[in-house]
């Protein structure tokens, strides 16, 4: 037998015992990703790089996103307009749930702002924010953010900006926060085995759709 087909014969039997070990952990309320690193993160102001992002998009929601085509589309905020040339004006939703049952307001999207861009913070995604020089709730459900002049990718930057609850952050403390994180998204975290895996489940209070894998 030539070296070449032992190793397809070797490569073989290494994919059915993956494949078998898959079947056995796989379930349809089940489902693995197999990440390159272990996030470094679970704050979504803290990291940027993808193996956290890969994880916390899933708990958190962002003030603005992209669709599958590529364009901005509402998340957290309904709608927006430009109010002066350096003044974004953003309407925020009102049905939306934190994973610890407390409602999400315009405050703590004003707050997410402030905290991001809080040089004392030390986000390393500062850069990607630090024309915000304002962020304040203008009327109730709305948030007015004040860049140092005219920003035209504000938008582009604002679809990474995740919402955290103001009130936990600051009554748990960013260490805490980052073990224990708690967003709107529509996974939630459950547990962060280190080295080993993180385990979101399903929120099922979730404002926009039932998503299927528990």
């Amino acid at each position: 037998m030539s070296a070449i087909h032992k190793k397809i014969i070797a490569g073989s039997v290494g994919l059915l015992i993956a494949l078998s070990t898959s079947s056995v952990l796989a379930s349809k309320d089940r489902f693995v990703v197999d990440l390159v690193n272990e996030p470094s993160s679970l704050d979504p102001h803290v990291q940027w790089n993808p193996d956290s992002y890969a994880v916390y998009r899933n708990v958190f929601d962002n003030l603005i996103t992209r669709n599958n085509k590529g364009e901005i589309v509402p998340q957290i905020a309904t709608a927006w307009k430009q109010v002066s040339e350096t003044v974004l004006e953003f309407q925020i939703r009102t049905d939306v749930l934190f994973h610890d049952g407390q409602k999400l307001t315009a405050e703590d999207v004003a707050y997410s702002a402030r905290r991001i861009t809080d040089p004392k913070f030390g986000s390393p995604q500062l850069g990607q924010f630090d024309k915000i020089i304002k962020a304040e709730v203008s009327a109730p459900n709305t948030v007015r953010l004040t860049t140092n002049g005219p920003y035209p990718a504000l938008l582009a930057q604002l679809v990474k900006l995740s919402i955290v609850p103001k009130a936990v952050v600051e009554a748990v403390g960013k260490d805490a926060f980052n073990l224990k994180p708690v967003g709107s998204g529509p996974y939630m975290f459950q547990g962060w085995q280190r080295g080993v895996q993180v385990t979101l489940v399903r929120n099922d209070k979730y404002w926009n759709k039932q998503i299927s894998w528990k």
